[in-house]
């Protein structure tokens, strides 16, 4: 829930000129599920990019993309 409110919080402000369907987050679930598509296609690797600045957040991030990986397969 944190990760949506914050994730939708900061593109709503402008994060990077991004739009939604240029991230993924969420739940490792929800992200996974945002990826599965370009694994079906092929894609092999993504770049993860914290969208948050406080190290400890950021961290947490990359530990839970590890789960994404995972739940990919």
């Amino acid at each position: 829930a944190d990760a949506c409110r914050m994730g939708k919080a900061l593109l709503d402000a402008g994060y990077r000129g991004m739009g939604r369907g240029a991230v993924a987050f969420g739940s490792p679930e929800h992200v996974a599920e945002q990826l599965a598509p370009f694994a079906a296609i092929g894609f092999t690797d993504v770049i993860v990019r914290t969208m948050t600045v406080p190290q400890p957040e950021a961290v947490r991030s990359i530990e839970l993309a590890g789960e994404v990986a995972r739940l990919l397969g």
